[in-house]
């Protein structure tokens, strides 16, 4: 159960991130910004992933990991949701740079340290988890990149 919590959780969570060079040019055209102001809604989602995990791993080890990956899956389920109403590059800034950002850390972060802290066994089927997570998302990626062009 685990495993397959980890697999939705990348796949989802962390595939959103890895396939942002597809909306990259519709950003670009319906905000009519240029390229680097449309790439910061990404860099800041990646920035506060990478720079406030530590408070994702704290929270984990006080509260448990369990609710505190259900709250990162709300929050990003809320800055997707509030990113779809958006109508400039600074409300894509805070709902998926800020909102998103945050619920990768909550995830991402508590996913990777579970897998380091737990026994082997369980370590190379989450590193697996992770792998067809990548694998997958790569290969939606690549369907909705075709079914956009």
């Amino acid at each position: 159960m685990v495993v397959f919590a980890g697999f939705l959780s990348n796949c989802l969570i962390m595939g959103v991130a890895r396939s942002f060079g597809i909306f990259f040019l519709h950003f670009v055209h319906h905000f009519e910004e240029t390229s680097s102001r449309a790439s910061w809604v990404i860099s800041i989602a990646m920035a506060t992933q990478q720079f406030m995990s530590p408070v994702g791993s704290a929270l984990g080890t006080h509260y448990g990991a369990r609710p505190v990956v259900m709250v990162g899956g709300g929050l990003a389920s809320l800055g997707l949701l509030i990113a779809s109403f958006g109508h400039s590059l600074l409300h894509m800034y805070l709902s998926i740079g800020l909102l998103t950002g945050q619920s990768q850390l909550l995830s991402h972060s508590l996913f990777i340290s579970l897998s380091l802290s737990l026994s082997l066994s369980l370590s190379l089927s989450l590193s697996l988890s992770l792998s067809l997570s990548l694998s997958l998302s790569l290969s939606l990626s690549l369907s909705l990149s075709l079914s956009l062009s």
